[in-house]
């Protein structure tokens, strides 16, 4: 029988790893590509035998206009050929990414997991199962490298995890053992003719970038085999994870006075006197649990840890999802939801995302960073930059960086001299009304006042002929920025 070769391994990967019982319900993510058509196909031959009862969900992103309206039917058409039934959604994918300040990518995921959650939910399905193969997880492990990630982000993507915080729906990745070769020839042998994603190929996306130039060149230059290497990778962080996890939960315990739904207290002190990966790893699991996950980078950790390490009373810092941390006096670190840091005086700073887009709605801004090359750096400043905009060595700068409002006894070294001045003399000079310096942006390393917005950088962190890497500012308004976006 043609194909049978592919639906056994997805089989033996089902039971081996108890992805589904006999009898239970699953919701299938089919987008009309390749992988998800074969993943359909494969558990629908094996549907009879265990019992189980299938779903075809499809969900339209709003972006590619007639080939979404294409994808959809050809979705709803492959259902009824297979006598299973089908549900279908539409979200508008990029109002989402600006309405919550996501990527296109991050914004897609977010929306057909809540889209997967709701149908399953509704129909009574204790699984969803969706198209993942080992090629994607290769790439989750280079884009997670990428970006930065400990023994949990290299992890990637599980076989198995719940959807909600909850046992059911879980979702399961039956193809995680399948590379996309395998995907095409069982494609090809059942002349499946499943569509093409046109958006796949642009080099836009970073996912995109990853899979058509550099695991190319990875194996061409380093490892034929690289992608089962970095599947590997994955499978040994997530067993190492699973141990950090225990000893995480221990040590939880003696640090947190409360924790639940938007809102975790912590002992300062007994937090503090944890070792930094410990203390990182209980911060991570807590701010999880109270529902700040999403959007939580390592700068917003780090930036944590440094309050832990102050114990300054009254420091705060702003989180991702309309939380805020709070020092609190009496040893006491306040992490809840709808908290935000008041005053006109915006003293505690907020994490800027590098790169990417950072809202300081308090001074009315957006400050958006990227990465240059040093040519690149340099031909920019030669040309000029407006006030507005700043570029810095990026070897100089201690990272996370953060965007605050002046504080008292603060200096800089305006760009162009040898000695520091103290910001309010260089906001006399410069003529900036008393009653607007407040409102003056300073993006600062360490510390250190990178560059006032809108008036000047640094000379210490200025571009220079030993430059390699730089990182771009530029400071605007958030109406003008919401408009030109």
């Amino acid at each position: 029988m043609k194909g049978e070769w592919f639906v056994k391994r997805i089989a033996t990967a089902i039971e081996r790893l108890a992805l589904v019982e006999a009898g239970q319900g699953v919701l299938i993510g089919v987008s009309g590509g390749p992988d998800s058509v074969a993943l359909l196909h494969a558990m629908s031959a094996l549907a009879s035998s265990h019992g189980w009862r299938l779903w075809v969900g499809h969900l339209d992103h709003a972006l590619r206009h007639h080939e979404a309206a294409a994808d959809a039917e050809y979705v709803r058409e492959l259902a009824a050929r297979l006598g299973l039934e089908h549900v279908a959604g539409r979200t508008d994918v990029a109002a989402l990414a600006r309405q919550e300040g996501l990527s296109l990518e991050s914004a897609g995921r977010q929306a057909r997991y809540a889209f997967f959650r709701e149908q399953a939910r509704r129909h009574g399905l204790a699984r969803v199962a969706l198209g993942h193969t080992l090629d994607d997880q290769a790439e989750t492990v280079l884009l997670r490298l990428i970006r930065g990630a400990g023994v949990e982000g290299l992890a990637a993507m599980p076989w198995m995890r719940p959807l909600a915080g909850e046992a059911e729906p879980a979702v399961i990745r039956p193809l995680l053992g399948m590379s996309r070769d395998d995907i095409l020839e069982y494609c090809a042998e059942l002349d499946l003719r499943p569509r093409v994603d046109t958006s796949n190929e642009s080099l836009e996306f970073w996912r995109n970038r990853v899979r058509h130039s550099l695991i190319p060149l990875l194996e061409q230059e380093f490892a034929p085999n690289i992608k089962e290497i970095l599947a590997r990778t994955a499978a040994i962080c997530r067993e190492e994870a699973t141990l950090l996890a225990r000893d995480t939960e221990q040590a939880m315990a003696g640090t947190l006075l409360e924790m639940g739904e938007g809102r975790v207290v912590f002992d300062r002190d007994r937090l503090g006197r944890q070792h930094r990966a410990r203390a990182r790893r209980i911060l991570r699991r807590a701010l999880a649990v109270a529902g700040v996950a999403p959007g939580l980078e390592y700068g917003h950790v780090e930036a944590l840890l440094g309050m832990v390490s102050s114990g300054a009373a009254g420091a705060a810092l702003d989180l991702p999802g309309g939380f805020a941390a709070v020092l609190e006096t009496g040893d006491r670190m306040v992490v809840a939801r709808e908290w935000r840091v008041a005053g006109p005086s915006w003293k505690a700073g907020r994490v800027l995302a590098v790169p990417g887009d950072t809202d300081v709605p308090e001074l009315g801004v957006r400050i958006r960073t990227g990465w240059l090359t040093g040519d690149a750096a340099r031909r920019a400043v030669e040309e000029g930059l407006s006030p507005r905009q700043a570029i810095c060595d990026a070897g100089a700068l201690d990272f996370p960086l953060l965007v605050r409002s002046r504080r008292e006894g603060d200096r800089f070294r305006p760009l162009g001299m040898q000695g520091t001045r103290k910001l309010k003399d260089f906001f006399m000079s410069a003529g900036v009304p008393r009653t607007d310096r407040d409102r003056v942006p300073l993006v600062v390393s360490a510390g250190q006042i990178v560059w006032v917005a809108g008036h000047r950088p640094d000379d210490r962190f200025r571009v220079t002929g030993r430059t390699s890497s730089a990182l771009s500012l530029e400071c605007r308004p958030i109406e003008i920025a919401e408009g030109r976006r």
